[in-house]
Parts: C-alpha cells; structure tokens; sequence
C-alpha cells in the first residue's frame, strides 16, 4: 500500500496561488521511476504498490522523515515544460539515502553524516580520505578492511549513533565486521 506523502509548505502554498511547485515522483525499490508528476491533490490509490518491471514495492516517500520524494516540477497543476525526470538518490528534506542508492552514494550518505557527528577536525580529515579511498573502483577485501579499520579508529563513538551505525552496517559487510570487531 502506498502512503500518501508529506509536502513541503511552500510547494503546497504555491500550487494554491498557481506557481511553481515541485512534485512527487513514485519510484521502486530498485529505483523504477514509475510517476513522477504526482501533486499534494493526487488520488495515490492509482499508483501502483508494486513495479511491474521488477516487482519491488513502490514508495513516493521517504521512509525515513515521510517527505515527497522530489518529482517534477509544475506550475499550478500541470508539469512545468518538457522536463526529463531521473530519480534522486538522497531525500530533499532529511538527506537520506533512497534504497536503489549506488554504494558511491551511501558512502557519501556515510560521509555526511560522520560531518554531524562530534569529530576532531584532523580525524574527520583522514576519515575523508579513507572515505574516498572506499569509492574508488578495484579495491581488493584486503583494502577494503584497511580502510575501514582507519574509519573506525578515527570515528570512535561516532560509530554508534543510529543513523551513523545503520549506514555503516549497510556498507560492511558481515565478514569485516567481525574482523573489525564490531
């Protein structure tokens, strides 16, 4: 079943006066765009709850804060000139990654929120740099423990604050993170 999303006061606003205004776009899991004009005033009982490409649940919020996820945009109700839709891979109003995120992007959803965490600049430093390391294509199992074990050394509790552990878990694999300790 698809949740009827929240939108932002201004887009509502500005649909209400004939502006313009950002829609929301129903996506899958695997990142599907299956709408993406869809306005505070939808009927969502037509989007469909499950992509007839691949058959994943479809969501048209995050599932994180319950924000739209960001759409087309519009002026009053209709779509706003000839615009080409593709998918965002972070929500507009908490920043979190969306499931069909790449790994790149969930390291960088990683980075964000180590930047909230209460960090030593010159860790935060090398944890970048490890950080990038991580994007780069080709880094073998060995390289991979090397990296995040320097995460982990410079992070320190930062590791353990939810939103922080639950990305991280994401990304490590189960044998690293026995390795590591975690």
């Amino acid at each position: 079943m698809v949740v009827k999303p929240i939108f932002p006061d201004r887009d509502v606003r500005a649909l209400s006066r004939g502006q313009k205004n950002r829609r929301a776009a129903a996506v899958c899991r695997r990142g599907h765009v299956r709408e993406h004009a869809l306005g505070p005033l939808s009927s969502y009982r037509d989007v469909e709850s499950y992509c007839s490409s691949c058959g994943a649940g479809v969501m048209i919020a995050c599932e994180a804060c319950g924000l739209r996820i960001r759409g087309v945009l519009a002026i009053g109700l209709s779509p706003y000139g000839r615009q080409t839709h593709s998918r965002p891979s972070f929500c507009d109003g908490c920043g979190g990654a969306f499931p069909w995120a790449t790994r790149k992007e969930r390291i960088l959803e990683l980075e964000n929120l180590l930047d909230e965490e209460q960090i030593d600049d010159a860790d935060r430093l090398v944890i970048h740099d490890h950080l990038r390391r991580l994007m780069a294509e080709g880094l073998d199992e060995k390289g991979e423990k090397a990296e995040w074990k320097g995460i982990v050394a410079r992070a320190g509790s930062a590791l353990k604050s939810g939103p922080v552990q639950r990305v991280f878990e994401g990304l490590v694999n189960a044998y690293l993170r026995k390795e590591l300790g975690l």
